[in-house]
């Protein structure tokens, strides 16, 4: 058949996997920016950063800023040592970028960038009817829930994990001499993975939570309740038992720092490690049981 609009022949090309769900995790991690909303929170979760780098810029005379005498406390050396501040504002201390991702200010970025993105995830869509959109499209129920988790990891980790790396690269830079870099290297890329790792296993329980939820206002109640509600029940908890411990790892937000600073080897007061790894998997495993039940192919395409 010779003419212009007949059908014309081809090759069959199997695509893999990752070409079908990597879109939509990319997808999912430039949702944020897509709004001016979106723009001013994720600006709102980049201030202990700025405020940590005029803290560098102080501490090695680049800024001539505030009190003669805050800027010789910060300047002292060396400050880990009671000269100055403490090592959580000493750039040639581990704990110093740490605290950009586990002081208490963190949590509050953290946790409006979890409700708006991963708490939302999966629960948007099925509130629009897209599960049944991205199942028959060669998308399985594993993969999206993968491309997911993936595209929001990547979202709170640009503040968890890129932010600190940052940080400590313009203290790199900054610093008169590389010892800063031969001293911190090692430790750095151990505390960048313990973050990364942390990071992981927080944003998989708040996918979970997403994928149990019927709506995208309740998955951010129930994910609030968690991070919130759990460290109010672990003072509780720690006060009525006389267990003052509890409150570093009855919670998901206190387990998080915990688990971090036991890998990355930073000292930390009063924290059972066993018990933040239990409160991390017990959370994970009752998110993912509750998920797996609303996130059935044949429930969602029912």
């Amino acid at each position: 058949m010779n003419s212009p609009h007949a059908y014309r022949e081809a090759a069959y090309t199997p695509v893999p996997p990752s070409r079908r769900w990597w879109p939509l995790a990319a997808r999912e991690a430039t949702q944020l920016f897509r709004s001016r909303w979106g723009l001013l929170l994720y600006g709102l979760c980049l201030i202990p950063l700025l405020v940590r780098t005029v803290i560098l810029m102080i501490v090695y005379g680049v800024l001539s800023f505030g009190p003669d005498a805050l800027r010789n406390r910060l300047q002292a050396q060396p400050v880990a040592r009671g000269g100055g501040l403490g090592p959580e504002l000493d750039p040639r201390s581990l704990q110093f970028y740490a605290a950009q991702a586990l002081q208490p200010p963190a949590f509050v970025f953290v946790l409006l960038l979890t409700s708006m993105v991963v708490a939302r995830a999966i629960a948007r869509d099925r509130t629009t009817n897209a599960l049944e959109l991205y199942w028959t499209r060669g998308i399985s129920p594993a993969q999206y829930v993968l491309a997911k988790w993936a595209g929001g990891t990547l979202l709170v980790g640009s503040i968890t994990v890129f932010a600190p790396f940052l940080l400590w690269l313009i203290a790199v830079l900054l610093a008169p001499d590389w010892s800063l870099l031969l001293n911190t290297a090692g430790g750095m890329a151990t505390l960048l993975a313990a973050l990364a790792l942390a990071t992981g296993i927080l944003t998989a329980i708040g996918t979970f939570v997403s994928g149990a939820a019927a709506t995208a206002n309740g998955a951010i109640v129930v994910w609030t309740t968690i991070m919130v509600g759990g460290g109010a029940i672990a003072e509780l908890l720690a006060a009525v038992l006389r267990i003052p411990e509890m409150r570093s790892w009855a919670a998901p937000w206190t387990a998080f720092g915990v688990v971090v600073r036991n890998l990355a080897g930073l000292p930390q007061r009063n924290a059972s490690v066993v018990g933040a790894w239990c409160c991390l998997g017990a959370v994970l495993a009752w998110s993912f049981w509750r998920a797996r039940k609303r996130l059935r192919m044949e429930d969602a395409l029912a």
